[in-house]
C-alpha cells in the first residue's frame, strides 16, 4: 500500500508545475506518505479526478512591466497534529506568476503574528534572490511590493514597533532591514483579496476557483503538434 501511495504521489507532485493550484493539498497529503490511511486514499483519488478534469489548464503569461509584487500568508496552527503553521507565497513579475511556495513551517509559533512574520521573512528572501538575478541581467526594478493581511506582522516590520514583538526571533528582523533600506515595501490588504490563501489552507469551491483565476490558471487547448497545412 505504501509503495503504491508513493508512486501516486510522486506522479502528482511532478504535475504541480502544470497545475499549481494543487500545491497546498499535495504538500498536506505528502506528510502521510509513510502511514497513509483510507481517508488519505480518498483525498488522493479526488486529486486524480481533479487532474483528469483540468488536464488543459495552465498558467497564462502575457507582456507586462518589470516590477516585482508578492503575496505572503500563513495559516496559524493549521495542522491539528502538531499545531505548526503552513506558509505560502506567490511572486509576480508584472502580471505573470514566476514563483510560488506552500510549506509547513519548521517550528510552532506562539502567536499568529509570529507565523505571519516568519512567512514574510521567507517571502522577502525569495524576492531578494530574484532582485539579485535581475541585477545580474542588468535589469532595473522598482522597490518590490509585498502584500500581507496581518496588520500586526506589518507593524513588526517597522523598527519603531520592535519592542512590542519580542517573541519574534531576531533572525526574522531581516524583513525590517529590507524595509529600512527601501528594498521592500510591505503593504496591507484585506483577507478576501489575499491570493496566497490558496497555498496555505483548504478553501470552499467558489473561493478556490476565484483564487485560481487570479494566479492566473486558465484552460487552453494544449497541442505538441505544429501548424499543419
Amino acid at each position: 500500500m505504501v509503495f503504491h501511495w508513493m508512486i501516486l504521489l510522486s506522479t502528482e507532485v511532478s504535475l504541480v508545475p502544470c497545475n499549481i493550484s494543487l500545491s497546498h493539498v499535495l504538500n498536506h497529503v505528502c506528510q502521510f506518505m509513510l502511514q497513509p490511511t483510507s481517508a488519505h486514499w480518498v483525498a488522493v483519488k479526488r486529486i486524480l479526478r481533479y487532474l483528469n478534469g483540468t488536464s488543459t489548464h495552465g498558467l497564462s503569461y502575457k507582456p507586462g512591466s518589470l516590477s516585482l509584487m508578492a503575496y505572503s500568508d500563513a495559516d496559524y496552527a493549521g495542522d491539528h497534529d502538531d499545531r505548526r503553521s503552513t506558509g505560502g507565497y506567490c511572486l509576480y513579475l508584472g502580471p505573470n506568476l514566476i514563483s510560488w511556495s506552500s510549506k509547513k513551517q519548521g517550528g510552532v509559533s506562539r502567536f499568529s503574528t509570529e507565523a505571519e512574520y516568519r512567512q514574510l521573512a521567507y517571502t522577502a528572501a525569495a524576492i531578494s534572490w530574484f532582485r539579485a538575478l535581475f541585477r545580474d541581467l542588468q535589469l532595473s526594478l522598482s522597490c518590490p511590493k509585498l502584500w500581507c493581511d496581518n496588520i500586526s506582522a506589518i507593524l513588526a516590520s517597522k523598527p519603531v514597533f520592535h519592542e512590542r514583538t519580542r517573541h519574534v526571533e531576531v533572525d526574522y528582523h531581516y524583513v525590517s532591514e529590507k524595509v529600512v533600506r527601501q528594498e521592500l515595501d510591505i503593504r496591507y490588504l484585506a483577507t478576501h483579496d489575499q491570493i496566497a490563501d490558496i497555498f496555505t489552507k483548504g478553501l470552499s469551491i467558489l473561493r478556490f476557483q476565484l483564487l485560481t483565476s487570479k494566479l492566473p490558471v486558465r484552460s487552453s487547448p494544449v497541442s505538441l503538434r505544429g501548424c499543419i497545412r
